[in-house]
């Protein structure tokens, strides 16, 4: 929770960064934000399911606490992709 004064709110210095990134006011640390181009969205997505695919692999009783409150809390909304874990042999699988 380095970012977050709680689950919710993030402190006074993330709002800091964010505004100089959206401003242009300096150079931000290019991990707080990614520059999409029309032509990079679906590259740009396709490794944010690959990293979410190696999260819950690594991360496998976390990922399933998150898929158990997600069917307590409701349907997934359309577009909306299960967390899926990799096989041991391939851990960039869907």
């Amino acid at each position: 929770m380095r970012w977050y004064v709680n689950g919710s709110h993030f402190n006074n210095h993330l709002g800091e960064l964010v505004l100089e990134r959206v401003l242009r006011a300096s150079d931000v640390d290019d991990a707080l934000a990614v520059r999409l181009e029309r032509v990079d969205v679906e590259r740009h997505l396709a490794s944010i399911r690959r990293d979410r695919t190696v999260w819950a692999t690594a991360n496998a009783a976390e990922a399933e606490n998150v898929r158990s409150i997600a069917s307590r809390v409701g349907r997934p909304r359309p577009g909306d992709e299960p967390l899926t874990v990799a096989a041991k042999s391939d851990p960039l699988r869907r």
